[in-house]
């Protein structure tokens, strides 16, 4: 487990014992997923580190994952957002672009 992940170890924990438990285990996991690949890219030692530029950076590695799993992540993402107390939400997912060529060109014939 990475340092940062370690570091949301008091959060997930009582965020586990409450609600649907697949759910919120589910949750941690991809928070963790998230946090693994931000660590790995060296630029953030510390939770308070973590900013929006970073979501984003991960919603462009994470551009062949459907939408609806990159959604899924976004929720986890915000959840980590609140427990850091971090102002605002996370920025959203943004479209695949190869999905909205496609949709263009459907739109113009």
């Amino acid at each position: 487990m990475s340092t940062l992940a370690e570091q949301i170890n008091k959060y997930a924990h009582q965020y586990k014992r409450h609600g649907g438990k697949r759910n919120r285990q589910q949750q941690v996991m991809r928070i963790i997923k998230f946090l693994d690949w931000i660590e790995a890219q060296g630029q953030v030692n510390s939770l308070n580190q973590l900013g929006k530029r970073h979501v984003i950076l991960y919603w462009k590695h994470t551009r062949d994952l459907s939408k609806q799993t990159r959604y899924g992540y976004w929720l986890a993402i915000s959840i980590l957002w609140n427990w850091i107390d971090k102002p605002d939400k996370p920025p959203v997912p943004f479209n695949n672009n190869n999905n909205n060529n496609n949709n263009n060109n459907n739109n113009n014939k």
